[in-house]
């Protein structure tokens, strides 16, 4: 009886350790890799949704970064969360070798995206190529983190970029109900978008009005798997993605 008793308390013991241990999220990014190309200045946009009871503020600094030295000089780049935009003015955000500065940002209200950006001016740069920059977000209540990674993109001039691969795009929720938001580069010079169901016939086109983002109206059409083809001003499809209409 004593073994039995025994088994049961170190069982209860090692449940209870587990449990005390685990994190509950309280907040999380729209992707946790956002993507853009970005030849002179423009935003590679994520968004923050708090699921906490009053929202979370968040505690954020620079943890891994590759960017060329001429991507670090002043100004060059910032990081933006949903109060202000802070650039990496004599290596605040990121020395080279390490992450320097700790920012808090505001408050993130409960199931309310709110935007956390990434900001480059590139006109100083010369150096080409593909490189990331990865910011640790803390929330520091529950002491719950999550990283989110910006890639960035840069192309010498005149090179062409019409095949593009949906790396560039982000599109959430997924499955949807009763919209589809669209995330992507402004260098993708996005100008229509159309959803085509499972045999390819088109099914909804829309017009963008903004080079970086389209909400679309789903509430009408059938459940079912749908695919998204984005075309430039020429009609080429420089995008494609699937989604689930539930």
């Amino acid at each position: 009886m004593k073994k039995i008793l025994l088994s049961i308390l170190t069982v209860v013991a090692v449940l209870h350790s587990v449990s005390a241990s685990a994190q509950t999220a309280t907040f999380s990014p729209v992707a946790d890799t956002a993507y853009g190309q970005i030849q002179t200045n423009a935003n590679i946009r994520d968004f923050i949704t708090a699921t906490a009871t009053g929202g979370v503020t968040l505690t954020w600094k620079v943890v891994a970064c590759n960017f060329p030295t001429d991507w670090l000089a002043d100004s060059t780049f910032g990081i933006c969360d949903n109060t202000l935009c802070h650039y990496n003015i004599h290596d605040t955000l990121w020395n080279g070798t390490t992450g320097v500065s700790t920012w808090t940002s505001g408050n993130y209200a409960q199931f309310a995206q709110g935007q956390f950006y990434l900001s480059m001016n590139m006109n100083g740069t010369v150096t080409n190529g593909t490189f990331y920059v990865t910011i640790q977000l803390l929330d520091l209540a529950s002491n719950y983190s999550k990283n989110i990674t910006f890639k960035v993109s840069k192309y010498a001039t005149g090179v062409t970029t019409i095949s593009r691969t949906t790396d560039e795009v982000t599109l959430y929720p997924n499955p949807a109900t009763t919209e589809v938001n669209v995330l992507y580069s402004p260098d993708v010079n996005v100008k229509t978008i159309a959803i085509y169901n499972i045999i390819g016939k088109v099914v909804k086109v829309y017009n963008t009005l903004d080079n970086s983002s389209a909400k679309l109206n789903i509430d009408n059409i059938p459940s079912g798997i749908y695919f998204i083809r984005m075309m430039d001003g020429a009609g080429h499809v420089v995008a494609t993605r699937k989604f689930t209409r539930q």
